[in-house]
């Protein structure tokens, strides 16, 4: 397969509750056509520790999909993917750990014999076991990766309520504080809002740069400070 997956996120919907993801992959031409493929996308949430808790997906359908939307309702570090497998075909060799999709069950299947062969159907328990999540089976970097397949594995620092504080931080901390000849850095709002201000930089760098980590432990630090200033809740 010569498909090179490119899944692009397009917005971050207001109030941040999800994110839309959008099928930007080329199909057609010398890659195999988007009728002859199916494709399955996930996300998770992680925390510091690597910790994965799987976020909601919209109900798409594998054949047709080219738009995903996912629950995002926290700023942090989230990790999405998106997988291409190709149409079962009977005259294709398979070998252990391939995935195909049956257009006729609608639904993934792993090829588990360990000798490679053709011919044989997805419901033959000795050569196919379904899969309902192909990402589940992936094993990224390992000899039990599927090899007929792409995939992109996309990590994302969100920073989508930290900006919302921010620009609310800024016009409380103008109003109350700078309206006389001080400029009332030195008070509540005036600290937190140069405090929000810097994390709000630091999470574009943090996802610019892969640190992925680092950006999920300034997320949470910057939630703690929106909710000390109250400017998600006004």
């Amino acid at each position: 397969m010569a498909l090179v997956p490119d899944l692009v996120r397009q917005s971050i919907v207001s109030p941040g509750t999800s994110t839309t993801w959008v099928d930007e992959t080329v199909y057609g031409g010398a890659n195999p056509l988007r009728n002859q493929v199916a494709v399955y996308f996930t996300s998770y949430k992680m925390d510091e520790n690597q910790v994965a808790s799987a976020m909601t997906v919209t109900t798409f359908d594998p054949k047709t999909a080219t738009e995903f939307v996912a629950t995002s309702t926290v700023d942090g570090w989230y990790r999405s993917y998106f997988v291409i497998v190709n149409d079962w075909l009977v005259g294709t060799v398979y070998n252990r750990y391939d995935l195909v999709w049956s257009p006729t069950l609608n639904a993934f299947y792993q090829y588990i014999n360990a000798s490679p062969t053709s011919g044989n159907l997805v419901t033959n328990p000795v050569y196919f076991s379904l899969v309902v999540d192909p990402t589940s089976v992936l094993n990224v970097g390992t000899a039990l990766e599927p090899q007929n397949i792409v995939y992109q594995v996309i990590d994302k620092v969100v920073s989508y309520a930290t900006s919302v504080c921010y620009l609310k931080a800024a016009a409380k901390h103008a109003k109350e504080s700078c309206s006389g000849a001080s400029c009332g850095c030195d008070s509540k709002i005036g600290r937190l809002f140069h405090r929000i201000r810097d994390l709000f930089a630091n999470l574009a760098l943090n996802e610019a740069q892969g640190l992925y980590v680092q950006g999920e432990k300034n997320a949470r630090l910057a939630e703690k400070w929106c909710d000390d200033c109250g400017c998600l809740t006004e």
